[in-house]
């Protein structure tokens, strides 16, 4: 059990023993606030290896299964899905296939989304910390990404959607400490960030322009500096650029026949 690891990493004598402080205290100081991305990453990741061990390659869900044939050419090319999503879904299977065989390209894909997967849980507990969330919050926040069957199953199938719910996780994140951060506002690198973020997001999903703006817009009325408006026009000037010219530049160049709007409801 993880409060049996908790004990062993003690036993390892980890850390210096304050005075006044159980081992218990000790063990979680270390994981939840010394190394609030790596432990958590890793114990989720460790939680996760019985599902891709008994679960190989992974789960392949129908709209994955829809995109690849479509990179393969077996079915024909739409905008059903956001096209650049199939494109990154069929270069990792190709990649395996070519150097081992199909099994192997479904587990390129899905092997590298629950490492992400585990990644954005991780950062989301690091976050929790940022935020002084209470120890015992941010032991159930660990427990449920790691043991709640639903989040490892997710990560490990081939399917666009679950890189859609990273990706806006992180964005939430990122759009939380815009607000209570002012210092983030005018800070280049971090509003860089957030602007690739979005774009992740629209690649991922065909809806996911009108969460970005929606979102990015209700900005606008929090922001009374010249500046942080002009920056945060940048980032929504990017976003509809991407959007509306450099994807239909793909789409054009792939011959996409139009899809069903079902994907943006």
């Amino acid at each position: 059990s993880i409060f049996n690891l908790f004990e062993y990493l003690n036993e390892l004598k980890i850390g210096e023993k304050s005075e006044g402080k159980s081992k218990v205290a000790i063990v979680l100081e270390f994981i939840f606030d010394k190394h609030s991305i790596i432990i958590p990453f890793l114990i989720i990741v460790l939680c996760g290896l019985p599902y891709l061990i008994f679960f190989y390659p992974g789960t392949v869900q129908q709209d994955g299964n829809v995109q690849l044939q479509q990179f393969l050419g077996n079915y024909g090319k739409t905008s059903h899905h956001p096209y650049i999503s199939t494109i990154v879904l069929g270069t990792c299977f190709q990649i395996g296939s070519s150097i081992g065989n199909d099994n192997l390209g479904i587990f390129i894909y899905t092997f590298l989304e629950f490492l992400l997967s585990s990644f954005v849980f991780a950062y989301t507990i690091n976050f929790m910390k940022e935020l002084k969330a209470p120890m015992a919050l941010r032991v159930v926040t660990l427990l449920y990404f790691s043991i709640f069957t639903i989040w490892p199953i997710n990560a490990y199938t081939f399917v666009k959607d679950t890189i859609y719910y990273l990706i806006f996780v992180l964005i939430v994140i990122k759009i939380f400490k815009y607000v209570v951060q002012e210092e983030k506002q005018t800070s280049i690198w971090f509003n860089v960030g957030l602007a690739l973020l979005c774009i992740a997001l629209c690649c991922f999903r065909n809806n996911g322009i009108e969460v970005v703006l929606l979102a990015l817009f209700a900005l606008f009325f929090i922001n009374k500096n010249k500046k942080r408006i002009i920056i945060l026009a940048c980032v929504v000037l990017s976003v509809l650029c991407h959007n509306f010219l450099v994807q239909q530049l793909v789409y054009d160049a792939v011959e996409l026949e139009e899809g069903s709007i079902r994907e943006a409801l």
